[in-house]
């Protein structure tokens, strides 16, 4: 016999986490959240023993939802790691403002390239001719911060969720969770301390939507329900994982497929005796590479706590999206440790015999089931070169008759592959249901 439900919510991660917290909050009860994997949480996802952050590590900026929960309403310790307003290292910058700044000035004030042909990044700094030595520093940040590389990242694209980032007001701080707290062991709990049980299912797939009339059905009438907020990977919209009825409007289909993209993404952690960084770049918590590494776009200094250390090791954590991930997929895990482990050694002047190195571990995300990635960035195609729909985000977001609704930081206009702006976009799609109940 069919379940109903006022609202379906598909996807548990932070997203679907925050919908259910807000239809929670606003006294709606009658609500589900199916979740394909056995856990909940999507790409925050901690190994609490040791620590260490295997998704979503940082806490950006100090005006968000994220910041509200960890520090005014779980009165968790943060760990300021930098700011890239700041000019110099000692500053906790990363000592890259004034380049990047004058470059990204450039592009957000190009009121031609609003007019023009979509075009990748690099064909964009090639147009306004900036120096090539500047965009490897260009991937590095802009780019590969966003899952994708100059080379296919959509130079419009760039441009608006540059603006939309601009014009917001979060503040300009990154952080890292001091001490043993995790992000996962954090966040979730306070999500879903609202939430029954059974208003939970896992290890539940949705391969079929019927919004034909107005009681939708999904797997075939398994479930039937008023509305849905769909909070899947945008991986899972690419690959027609899910059949809807009627099918998706031709923009929405155009948006999925030729103006985004979903890249893989690849956290390296290695575990070290000594932190012996803390003496050879003291208050610098972030390093850019600057070379055409094929692998490592930046690494960074990650928190634990003193007791995790002692056992398992201080961290240094590489980052590694897009081309670069793809790289290491070829590569194997345990020649992407050694390559990383390599290039710490030949920037610290240090060998084998005497770095102090006990193991490491790999995240790659694209191999994650049900999630196949890292973020979602708009990337160039031939069809968006003929055919781009401007603020893609923002028109992909848009609700279908009442009945299907979305959330995800892919529909994040001014914070996309950010956890923060995966809540909010959550929260607004949920209090958006709530509004037309």
């Amino acid at each position: 016999m069919s379940q109903h439900k006022n609202v379906v919510i598909i996807g548990g991660g932070v997203a679907g986490l925050y919908a259910a917290k807000t239809l929670s909050d606003n006294q709606v009860s009658n609500f589900i959240i199916l979740e394909a994997s056995s856990r909940l949480g999507g790409r925050v996802c901690s190994d609490s023993e040791r620590g260490i952050e295997l998704g979503a590590e940082y806490v950006h900026g100090e005006e968000t939802i994220l910041w509200d929960i960890l520090v005014n309403q779980l009165n968790v310790e943060l760990e300021f790691n930098h700011d890239m307003t700041k000019l110099t290292p000692k500053e906790c910058g990363l000592g890259l403002v004034v380049e990047l700044d004058e470059i990204l000035e450039k592009l957000i004030n190009d009121e031609e390239l609003k007019f023009a042909k979509d075009m990748t990044l690099k064909e964009w700094l090639i147009w306004r001719e900036i120096p090539e030595k500047y965009h490897l520093l260009v991937d590095s940040t802009i780019a590969q911060e966003n899952a994708t590389c100059i080379d296919v990242y959509s130079a419009k694209g760039a441009q608006e969720d540059l603006i939309a980032e601009f014009n917001s007001e979060f503040g300009d701080g990154n952080y890292f969770l001091k001490g043993k707290n995790t992000l996962e062991n954090l966040i979730i709990p306070y999500l879903v301390k609202s939430i029954q049980q059974e208003q939970i299912r896992l290890d539940y797939a949705v391969d079929s939507i019927d919004y034909t009339s107005n009681q939708i059905k999904i797997n075939g009438g398994d479930i039937i329900c008023d509305k849905i907020i769909l909070t899947v990977p945008l991986t899972t919209l690419q690959h027609n994982l899910i059949q809807f009825t009627p099918d998706l409007s031709p923009i929405k289909k155009h948006l999925i497929q030729n103006q985004f993209n979903m890249n893989g993404g690849t956290k390296i952690i290695l575990n070290y005796k000594k932190p012996f960084w803390r003496e050879q770049f003291p208050n610098v918590n972030v390093v850019c590479v600057g070379d055409d590494d094929p692998l490592i776009s930046q690494f960074w200094f990650s928190s634990t706590s003193e007791e995790q250390s002692e056992k398992f090791g201080h961290v240094i954590t590489g980052f590694s999206m897009s081309n670069r991930a793809n790289y290491g997929i070829v590569m194997g895990e345990e020649k992407v440790k050694d390559h990383f482990r390599k290039m710490i050694q030949n920037i610290c002047g240090l060998t084998s015999e005497n770095d102090g190195f006990i193991g490491g571990m790999v995240r790659n995300w694209q191999d994650v089931e049900h999630i196949s990635g890292a973020y979602a960035s708009v990337n160039t195609s031939e069809e968006s070169r003929q055919n781009y729909i401007g603020n893609p985000r923002l028109a992909l977001s848009q609700p279908i008759e009442s009945k299907i609704y979305f959330a995800g930081e892919l529909f994040c206009t001014h914070s996309p592959a950010t956890i923060h702006g995966a809540m909010e976009t959550g929260r607004d799609a949920a209090l958006r249901v709530i509004a037309e109940m």
